[in-house]
């Protein structure tokens, strides 16, 4: 599992935690200690993760995995969270009602592109021809 499968992952449980909480507290009950939310921060980082793995996938480049690695991410997000909060977003908020189908449209994506990887380098095996062998070269007299 990739560090964004992983992360979106974490995006989602976070989602599935609030929406899970509203009935229990609209019913009395005591709703069980949720983890707090993510921050700006780590939202940003997670999805620069997500949107270098989606365009290493359709363009078939591994370059942007290399310079724009997990640890990068996370640096422009801690870098751009503090820009969100200045201006009041809070992706947690904004985001938090869909991250369920955001995460599920993702990991779909990512999985659907690594399917077609693999069936385009299947077909392409399956219908390369065998390379012939030259014949080799006669020597001065030979076969006369």
């Amino acid at each position: 599992m990739t560090d964004t499968t992983q992360a979106l992952e974490a995006l989602a449980s976070e989602a599935e935690t609030l929406h899970a909480e509203a009935p229990e507290a609209a019913a009395g009950q005591a709703a069980p200690e949720a983890a707090p939310p993510l921050t700006n921060a780590q939202i940003m980082g997670g999805a620069i993760a997500a949107a270098r793995s989606v365009f290493c996938a359709v363009t078939k480049l591994e370059s942007p995995n290399r310079v724009l690695d997990d640890a990068t991410a996370q640096r422009l997000g801690a870098a751009w969270g503090p820009v969100l909060d200045k201006y009041g977003v809070n992706l947690n908020d904004t985001m938090g009602a869909f991250m369920v189908e955001i995460t599920a449209a993702l990991v779909t994506l990512e999985i659907g592109l690594q399917v077609r990887a693999a069936v385009s380098a299947e077909l392409a095996a399956r219908n390369a021809k065998p390379i012939e062998p030259e014949p080799a070269p006669m020597a001065d007299g030979a076969g006369i």
